[in-house]
């Protein structure tokens, strides 16, 4: 069955939606996910792996929703609009839409990267059941000065070596210049909300939490070990998965188009939960 496509409205404009309808297991109280895309460029290069994704969930009886958030993709907006409040904001919309409109009876939010960090960050509702998170930023202050690291490395591509610091882009930043990013304009406010963002956001209190690393079961990641401890301290059931593939979000000569890397572990997960 073809994807549907449509608009909702979030907080600040019209979100792009686009719904993969189940191939079974539809009923009163029928099962959704909602994906919830990461951000810049990484959303890009995850884009046919959603596609994938969704096909595939669809086949195991889950009716699957993607959405652009406000600024992004072909929502309304411009990029420089977009903040990490106004992610929460529109994925707390598209949640309850999925809800109210196509009766989604159990919901699971599925996040991917930052995407990961701002569905745990949603207010929780009676229909979301679970959480399924791959890979998610574990360290923000890293994860912000990766981004201007970024610019650096294009103005060096461009110019053979940068004109602008990380002193003078940081001001130009407080002075309301954007960072750009891979072509991606962000401001001052979602900087500092990237920098500052932390654990304590976090709401799935009480919920299950399927937390996925595309690093080896043997490798240790401190960072990943502090994510999911901190996240056990909120009352939260935490079940690790594992998968072997390159981290094509951040390696374009790594881009993967399908999903079958993810199907044993999804599969598994879902065979706990009675799915």
């Amino acid at each position: 069955m073809a994807d549907r496509h449509f608009w909702i409205d979030g907080e600040k404009g019209r979100l792009m939606c686009s719904l993969s309808e189940a191939e079974k297991g539809i009923e009163d109280n029928k099962k959704g996910i909602v994906l919830c895309y990461p951000f810049a460029e990484e959303r890009l290069r995850v884009h046919r792996f959603y596609m994938s994704m969704s096909e595939f969930l669809s086949t195991r009886g889950y009716s699957v929703l993607r959405f652009d958030y406000y600024g992004q993709g072909d929502s309304d907006g411009e990029f420089s609009e977009s903040s990490i409040g106004t992610m929460i904001d529109d994925t707390r919309a598209v949640l309850r839409y999925s809800v109210q409109k196509l009766s989604f009876g159990q919901v699971i939010l599925f996040g991917f990267r930052l995407g990961g960090n701002i569905a745990l960050a949603v207010e929780q509702i009676p229909e979301l059941s679970s959480y399924i998170i791959f890979d998610p930023v574990t360290n923000f202050k890293k994860y912000a000065a990766q981004l201007l690291r970024l610019n650096i490395l294009t103005q060096m591509r461009i110019y053979g070596k940068p004109l602008k610091t990380t002193n003078v882009l940081l001001d130009e930043l407080i002075n309301g210049q954007c960072l750009n990013v891979e072509g991606y304009d962000i401001s001052h406010l979602m900087y500092k909300q990237i920098e500052s963002f932390d654990i304590e956001r976090s709401k799935p209190s009480g919920k299950n939490i399927l937390l996925i690393s595309s690093n080896p079961e043997d490798k240790v990641d401190n960072e990943l070990d502090k994510y999911k401890s901190d996240l056990g301290l909120l009352g939260c059931e935490i079940h690790s998965g594992f998968v072997s593939v390159a981290k094509f979000w951040n390696e374009i000569n790594a881009y993967v188009y399908d999903s079958s890397f993810m199907h044993g572990v999804l599969d598994k997960h879902f065979a706990s939960l009675g799915s």
